[in-house]
């Protein structure tokens, strides 16, 4: 007959195995999900583009060009309008970006996949994302913590 604490400890084990081989297939998913093997958006971000020139022409088709030139997915607001003129030659994505952008007032946000054009107020705001964290307090005083959260406000 098996002891009811060695079923107990057989039990754990059978848990703590089931979430260590969880975890191996999330973290599967997760890389299957990023593209191993692919090369991440930073590094696509120093990718040089070769040679582009446009002659007043939207800044939105400007960015649109450079992009594919990349291979990066973008995306541009309704806001960014103007015509721009440009001549680029063995140009890193990021350093191109920057200049073309920040001559009209604009900027870009390179999130996981992809990269984000709108005006630079709007990418600021964007930005400051908000964090929350949810914390358990266990053996404190109610009215120590109301008083150290009111300090917070």
């Amino acid at each position: 007959m098996i002891e009811p604490r060695c079923l107990k400890h057989a039990a754990a084990a059978g848990v703590v195995i089931f979430a260590c081989v969880a975890a191996a297939a999330a973290t599967g998913e997760r890389q299957t999900e990023d593209g191993a093997g692919l090369p991440t958006l930073t590094q696509r971000m120093q990718k040089t583009v070769q040679s582009i020139e446009f002659r007043d022409a939207p800044i939105a088709d400007v960015v649109r060009a450079i992009a594919e030139q990349a291979d990066v997915d973008i995306v541009v607001s309704p806001k960014v309008s103007g015509n721009v003129t440009v001549k680029l030659t063995n140009v890193p994505l990021a350093e191109a970006l920057d200049n073309i952008l920040a001559a009209h007032g604009y900027g870009y946000a390179a999130d996981r996949n992809v990269i984000r054009v709108a005006p630079r107020e709007e990418i600021a705001q964007r930005s400051e994302t908000l964090v929350t964290r949810i914390y358990r307090i266990t053996y404190a005083n109610v009215t120590e913590i109301e008083k150290a959260l009111a300090l917070l406000e």
